[in-house]
């Protein structure tokens, strides 16, 4: 019988997620009057090689267990929610920096909680969104050629001799 690793789900802070990238914040209603719209930080991206694209993601609920992992190392990818429902984020840094299999001392999960968004560093480990509800849809920002780019696609399981877990 394999051995289950339990991940524990963490809240997203901008300072638990910074060697992973950053998180986009909701921001406050703009004040009355004036433009009518409160200026969001627009975060640099880096899709050296390819175009950039804009796709919605949406991702039913699954059981919360993963196997594999995958790493995009020519560019980040931002995820933006865009129907304010809860997902799991799972990540992990490389061993020995880009293209590198993943540190697993480092594989942390993050709630993000319907109202943050995230943009991945180049190189970061990462499984797809673990919907809190039925489905959840994402704004997906990423580079048009990431199929041919995703050098690292692992099952980490077998790497690990142990099955991943996810726990609220």
């Amino acid at each position: 019988m394999t051995e289950t690793r339990l991940i524990p789900v963490h809240p997203l802070h901008a300072e638990a997620f910074a060697p992973y990238g950053r998180v986009f914040e909701a921001q406050p209603a703009p004040p009355a009057g004036g433009s009518g719209f409160a200026p969001v930080r627009v975060e640099e991206s880096d899709f050296t090689g390819g175009r950039a694209i804009m796709q919605m993601l949406t991702v039913r609920r699954r059981d919360m267990a993963f196997t594999h992992m995958e790493q995009h190392a020519s560019f980040t990818q931002a995820f933006l929610p865009a129907d304010g429902k809860p997902a799991i984020f799972v990540v992990a840094l490389p061993v020995a920096g880009l293209g590198s299999a993943p540190d697993l001392s480092t594989l942390r999960a993050f709630l993000l909680d319907g109202t943050q968004g995230i943009l991945l560093g180049k190189g970061i480990w990462h499984c797809p969104l673990f919907p809190l509800t039925e489905y959840t849809t994402y704004a997906m920002a990423t580079c048009i050629d990431t199929p041919k780019d995703t050098e690292g696609y692992l099952d980490v399981s077998s790497m690990a001799g142990t099955s991943f877990r996810l726990t609220l």
